[in-house]
């Protein structure tokens, strides 16, 4: 209350002294806490962003494993051991790059195990279609039954198709674009020479006829060069590809810097 005093006991003095100092003392204390977490928030802000020894661990890790490879080994006979790799490597990219086939196949075993797996062509020159390397996988993978099944349903599939839409001059039910493409591309016309040439010859108008432009939506136009490619017009096809007025390949990427092909 206003005008009144109030005794403390000396050992309260002495309590209230020692608490205030040791106060003080924490208070210090917390300030050079909270100043060192500062400090150590700056440096790991800073390490988060800063990655300039990212590539140098990688490099020095890559030059240790190096040295692990040839330890013991000295400068001469590590470099032997290096160079012996890269030949190595290089007589597998040429046995690669000059295979040579018998009876449409790869002669090692290795190709021929992985042109089944990846679905290339006989000549690994192109991907096969899956209904043309499923036998091929099965006979490869010995499972002789499940091969000669899909070989069978191929040529049934095939022989269904050649009777119902395509005429015996070659000509296809569906004179588009898109209808001939697919057929030529899935291989559906028949091993005979004048017919694919009528194919090609319809194929190749229906293109010239609508001026170099794409007129097969996306069922086919992602078989459309291919197809032109396989009836000799390879030619034909390029000038398809430059062609950059509504609709064509380079049309959306020229005029309006689109980055997939619009269907248009």
């Amino acid at each position: 209350m206003e005008g009144q005093s109030t005794d403390v006991h000396p050992n309260t003095r002495a309590c209230q002294g020692s608490d205030g100092k040791e106060g003080a003392e924490d208070a210090e204390t917390d300030d050079e806490n909270v100043e060192a977490w500062e400090i150590e928030d700056d440096d790991d802000d800073k390490s988060d962003y800063d990655d300039s020894g990212y590539y140098d661990d990688i490099e020095g890790n890559a030059a240790g494993t190096q040295q692990n490879l040839f330890a013991g080994e000295s400068g001469d006979s590590t470099a032997s051991a290096s160079g012996q790799f890269l030949e190595l490597l290089f007589q597998l990219c040429v046995m690669l790059s000059t295979e040579s086939y018998v009876d449409g196949q790869p002669s090692s075993t290795l190709l021929i195990y992985f042109s089944g797996i990846l679905g290339f062509s006989a000549d690994c020159q192109r991907f096969q279609l899956a209904r043309q390397y499923c036998s091929k996988l099965s006979a490869i993978i010995y499972i002789q039954q499940l091969a000669r099944k899909y070989a069978q349903d191929g040529q049934r599939l095939k022989g269904l198709f050649q009777r119902r839409y395509i005429t015996a001059e070659g000509n296809l039910m569906s004179t588009s674009q898109t209808g001939i493409g697919l057929a030529i591309r899935f291989g559906l016309y028949p091993e005979n020479e004048e017919q694919r040439k009528t194919a090609g010859k319809v194929l190749d108008s229906l293109v010239r006829t609508a001026r170099f432009h794409t007129s097969t939506g996306f069922a086919g136009t992602p078989v459309i060069s291919d197809a032109l490619s396989e009836i000799g017009r390879s030619q034909l096809a390029y000038r398809m590809l430059l062609e950059s007025t509504c609709p064509s390949w380079l049309y959306a990427a020229i005029s309006h810097d689109a980055t997939t092909v619009w269907e248009r």
